[in-house]
């Protein structure tokens, strides 16, 4: 007789809680804001959360590659020759007509990648100097 009454409690709490349930997902007042489903305007969720891949119009490849190559060209020492995008990761690669050794073409590197992190801050940049 327990069993039987353990039982019927159990299946009566299992009935409740599907109505219960049905009752807390309908909405009462569709006209009321929906606080989890609200977005603020002007921003996406990319914006508000850095682990997710980029996919608005606000950054565009063609021009921030465009933009590199026009800053590696106003350093005067320096030409562009490749420059891609994978990500968030900008690879660049840059000529000089300097015969430079192995610590000034270091010092070279850091100097382009200094100028590229102020020009391009939102993305990581890899930058290689070669000589002509």
């Amino acid at each position: 007789m327990k069993k039987f009454s353990l039982l019927v409690f159990l299946f009566c709490l299992t009935a409740c809680n599907g109505a219960l349930q049905n009752e807390l997902v309908e909405d009462k007042n569709p006209t009321e804001t929906n606080v989890m489903n609200r977005e603020l305007p002007g921003r996406t969720m990319s914006d508000q959360n850095p682990n997710l891949i980029h996919t608005g119009s606000e950054r565009n490849q063609g021009t921030d590659i465009e933009h590199a190559k026009k800053v590696i060209s106003d350093t005067g020492e320096f030409t562009p020759d490749s420059v891609w995008i994978n990500g968030n990761d900008l690879w660049v690669t840059a000529h000089t007509d300097k015969n430079l050794s192995a610590k000034e073409k270091m010092e070279a590197q850091a100097k382009l990648h200094k100028i590229l992190i102020a020009a391009l801050p939102s993305y990581d940049i890899e930058v290689k100097v070669n000589e002509d």
